[in-house]
């Protein structure tokens, strides 16, 4: 079954890593409709396990992405024609370097095939 999740950045490293085509264990909200993936900051909402393969991940900006790395200090996003772009996460979050695109918001659309 396929299911539409909601993600978006609350930064310092909070963010789950997310990369078309793998198989994880996302945290989510309970109850949140559509689904949203729980990031750190969240932390007094009850959150569920969803055991799941990521199909695409989707910004209205960027278009779609193939992995979004959220190690670090700095995120990197790589988007579905191979270019990244690094986007600061801790000192000035959102800031996006050395790309022609500077996104407004940081929300994703997440499709996921959960597979219990």
């Amino acid at each position: 079954m396929q299911k539409l999740c909601k993600y978006r950045f609350h930064w310092y490293e909070l963010d789950q890593p997310l990369k078309v085509g793998e198989v994880v264990e996302l945290t989510c909200v309970k109850g949140s409709e559509p689904l949203e993936i729980h990031s750190g900051f969240t932390c007094s909402e009850s959150t569920i396990s969803v055991h799941c393969k990521i199909v695409s991940i989707h910004h209205p900006e960027l278009g779609y992405i193939k992995n979004i790395d959220t190690e670090g200090l700095d995120y990197c996003l790589t988007l579905a024609n191979g270019k990244s772009l690094s986007v600061e996460a801790e000192e000035d979050p959102g800031n996006v370097y050395s790309f022609p695109i500077k996104p407004k918001a940081w929300n994703f659309q997440v499709l996921i095939e959960i597979t219990t």
